[in-house]
């Protein structure tokens, strides 16, 4: 079995999901007074990437699924503050809108170095960007430049993440959910 596309991700809960879409309507009126059209992300998308890792083939995925599971005894549950507006690939050519850590905590960073090893063990490949913790609210369907604007930074509490098949289709993408993780 081959997967399309898997990411680790951290999925709010769904009260944080709510407090996700309001900050949404923000950034979506912030864009809009530009007169720009943008692509909202669906509440069920929303979440905070920890690494992208793209096709696998299963005996990997399995691999992964072993190492992995062990790491989420060794890391408490946290708090992330988000508290800046993010633009991928660049502010002035953006395509992805989010919300994202000005200074990314000890915890956040812990757990995705431990997931990169971990990844890296089980011969899956490892993105060689930057890790930029965000949680992507909008799409724009053509490069943009991004506006500046300041947001009420918020904390986002992180007691699991989970191994998830993003599979693309008409209306956008769905995601199921291969396994979680639940931090101590």
């Amino acid at each position: 079995m081959r997967y399309q596309r898997l990411f680790i991700g951290v999925l709010p809960q769904p009260e944080i999901v709510k407090d996700l879409a309001a900050i949404q309507q923000v950034f979506s009126s912030k864009i809009g007074k530009a007169g720009l059209k943008v692509r909202l992300t669906k509440p069920e998308n929303l979440h905070l990437t920890l690494h992208f890792i793209g096709p696998a083939e299963e005996k990997a995925v399995d691999t992964l699924l072993a190492r992995v599971s062990e790491l989420a005894e060794r890391h408490r549950s946290f708090s992330q503050v988000l508290d800046v507006p993010v633009a991928f690939p660049s502010k002035a050519r953006c395509r992805v809108a989010g919300l994202g850590a000005n200074a990314p905590g000890t915890a956040l960073l812990k757990l995705w170095q431990d997931l990169g090893a971990a990844l890296h063990g089980s011969s899956l490949p490892l993105e060689n960007r930057t890790y930029v913790p965000h949680v992507s609210l909008l799409r724009c369907p053509q490069p943009m430049r991004f506006p500046d604007f300041l947001v009420e930074p918020y904390a986002l509490r992180i007691d699991s993440y989970a191994l998830i098949e993003s599979r693309l289709g008409g209306g956008g993408s769905k995601y199921e959910i291969l396994k979680s993780f639940r931090l101590l």
